[in-house]
């Protein structure tokens, strides 16, 4: 890939994160660094204590394993059971497709064996 490629995919992505999702704004300087700038989300956020995250560098993991990973140390924290809750319940509360949580589940199956 070269670097040009890769500069241009770069901009992409920051383009991205700025318009799509409004989590940062971005200013491109020609032939130099882009300045950035991390947004405040409106809304609901979260904290997890950093002991309750498990290390999530593992490449054999899937984005919605880790995702769900996240969501079961976090309810974990919170005294609540990630397994006694339904796909609907969890795909409402976490915003995420009923779908995506059904296949995060059989990743997570697979992952404890």
């Amino acid at each position: 890939m070269t670097s040009t490629t890769l500069r241009k995919q770069v901009i992409n992505a920051l383009k991205e994160l700025q318009n799509d999702y409004h989590l940062i704004k971005v200013t491109f300087f020609h032939g130099k660094d882009a300045a950035i700038t991390l947004t405040d989300i409106p809304g609901k956020t979260l904290i997890m204590p950093t002991d309750s995250l498990i290390q999530l560098k593992d490449a054999k993991l899937s984005t919605r394993l880790r995702f769900l990973l996240l969501i079961e140390a976090l309810l974990k924290d919170q005294g609540e059971d990630i397994h006694s809750m339904t796909y609907a319940e969890i795909s409402k509360r976490f915003d995420l497709h009923r779908s995506t949580v059904r296949n995060a589940f059989k990743d997570l199956e697979k992952f404890r064996g």
